[in-house]
C-alpha cells in the first residue's frame, strides 16, 4: 500500500520498543476501516491486493510490475545527473521503457503453538526495454532486500513499514520518477483440511 510515514502512525501497529527504517510490527485492533478511509481521503493507494495459497514451508510470491518512458544519463561528482537521452520527448513508438518490478517471497512455516513465522524477502528488478522487442531487455539488474523474520498468530496482520518505491538506492537511474512510502501488510490464515493434520496450507493475502 501507498501511505506517507505519518499516515502510517496514525495506525494501530504495535512496532514494539525498537524501530529502525525497516521496522516490523502487529497490527492491533480493527484497521481496515481506518486504511478505507485513508484511501478514500487519497492519502493512500492500494498497490495491489493478490490472495496466495501455499504448503507450510514453501514459498510464495507477491508481485507487482510497471514500465514507462526510460531517462538515460550519467551522474558526475557533484551528484547532479545529466540526461544524455530522454525518451519521454520522443515518438511513442521508438521509446525506451524502464520496466520495474517489485517482488515479496514469503515462506510461512506454522509452529506447534500454531503461530506462524513468516520469512519476507523484497527484490527489485529495473529492466531497460525496446518498446518494439519488450522480450529481450536490453539491460537488466536486480537486487534483494534484507530478509524479514516475524512471528505472529493465525489470522494476524504483519506490517513491514520503512519500503519506498524505489527500493534500493543503488538503482536510482532514473531521477525523475517519484518516490513515495511502501507498506507491505501481509495475513497468514491457517487452512486445515478435515481429516489431514499434517497438511497445512497456509493463505497469504496482503
Amino acid at each position: 500500500m501507498q501511505i506517507s510515514a505519518e499516515d502510517v502512525k496514525t495506525l494501530p501497529i504495535d512496532f514494539g520498543t525498537e524501530q529502525s527504517p525497516a521496522s516490523v510490527g502487529v497490527v492491533r485492533g480493527n484497521f481496515q476501516a481506518q486504511l478505507s478511509q485513508l484511501v478514500a481521503q487519497k492519502k493512500a493507494k492500494v498497490i495491489m491486493a493478490p490472495r496466495v495459497t501455499t504448503i507450510n514451508n514453501l514459498t510464495a510470491s507477491l508481485g507487482t510490475s510497471t514500465s514507462r518512458p526510460a531517462v538515460i544519463g550519467v551522474k558526475g561528482e557533484d551528484g547532479a545527473f545529466r540526461p544524455l537521452f530522454d525518451s519521454t520527448s520522443q515518438n511513442k513508438n521508438s521509446r525506451l521503457l524502464l520496466g520495474t518490478s517489485f517482488q515479496f517471497t514469503v515462506t510461512p512455516t506454522i509452529n506447534a503453538d500454531d503461530t506462524v513465522t513468516l520469512f519476507v524477502t523484497p527484490s527489485q528488478t529495473l529492466q531497460l526495454i525496446n518498446s518494439q522487442n519488450k522480450d529481450e531487455p536490453l539491460w537488466s539488474q536486480q537486487l534483494n532486500g534484507a530478509r524479514i523474520i516475524a512471528n505472529v498468530r493465525d489470522t494476524d496482520t504483519l506490517a513491514v513499514t520503512g519500503l519506498t518505491s524505489r527500493l534500493f538506492s543503488e538503482l536510482e537511474i532514473d531521477p525523475k520518477a517519484p518516490v513515495y512510502n511502501v507498506v507491505l501488510f501481509v495475513t497468514p490464515r491457517i487452512i486445515r483440511r478435515a481429516g489431514v493434520d499434517d497438511v497445512k496450507p497456509v493463505a497469504l493475502q496482503r
